[in-house]
């Protein structure tokens, strides 16, 4: 997830695509319907940002602060 910077928090969801094309279609519709039947409310993100890859450092682990970038200039375009 990536922390609001207000609530101090993971609120957002980033999934990585699924890998084929028909099965991507089906994860984004199925994947809020399981998250709320799985999830608290308080744990349930407010939106979810799908990526064909994920922004990863030197070591070959995510950019935890390059994800949160693209997601803030995201939302703010």
């Amino acid at each position: 997830g990536v922390a609001d910077a207000r609530l101090g928090q993971a609120v957002h969801l980033v999934v990585r695509g699924a890998g084929n094309p028909g099965g991507e279609d089906e994860a984004r519709a199925e994947l809020p319907i399981r998250l709320k039947r799985e999830l608290p409310n308080f744990m349930q993100p407010q939106m979810i940002h799908w990526r064909d890859a994920m922004p990863l450092n030197p070591n070959g682990k995510i950019d935890r602060t390059a994800l949160q970038t693209e997601i803030t200039q995201e939302l703010l375009s």
